[in-house]
């Protein structure tokens, strides 16, 4: 690689994907990848935090919660990152299974300020909801924004 090739990989917003190992497919890292974005991945809190030290173009966090965890364990795993990553005070996108959307009301009332999506949420709106806060450079409160994504979602990405 030579200096341009770093230096344009250093002016990319970061992405730093957290879940299980196999938590995020190689074709979803190649979509976020294609729209400009530097993939970075954590597999546990301390990675998590490793990862924002070490590289500061890391913008935007997208955690993966598995569907083998049950209510507790979700919260205790939602809340281990968020004393991990909480300084960074970066906007996050938690992915849930789709067969457990009540979590967001859990997480919600636990003190979770991120958006959630189904898993199931194809990648072209996941990018976009990335596009859109990183766009309008929002923080970890970007909950309260108006909800373009979900707006997507109602009416399919084509919609007018």
């Amino acid at each position: 690689m030579d200096n341009s090739d770093a230096l344009a990989i250093e002016s990319q917003h970061g992405i730093l994907l957290v879940g299980d190992a196999d938590a995020f497919s190689d074709g979803f890292r190649r979509e976020l990848q294609n729209a400009w974005y530097q993939i970075y991945e954590a597999h546990t809190p301390d990675e998590a935090r490793d990862q924002l030290t070490s590289h500061d173009s890391i913008q935007f966090v997208i955690v993966d919660i598995a569907a083998t965890l049950d209510e507790p364990q979700v919260l205790a795993y939602v809340n281990d990152y968020r004393i991990a990553l909480a300084w960074s005070r970066l906007p996050a996108l938690l992915l849930y299974p789709d067969a457990k959307p009540e979590l967001e009301d859990k997480l919600r009332e636990a003190g979770a300020t991120s958006r959630f999506l189904p898993k199931s949420t194809e990648v072209n709106l996941i990018v976009r909801a990335v596009s859109y806060a990183l766009n309008r450079h929002l923080d970890f409160r970007w909950e309260s924004e108006p909800d373009v994504i979900e707006a997507d979602l109602e009416d399919g990405p084509d919609a007018p």
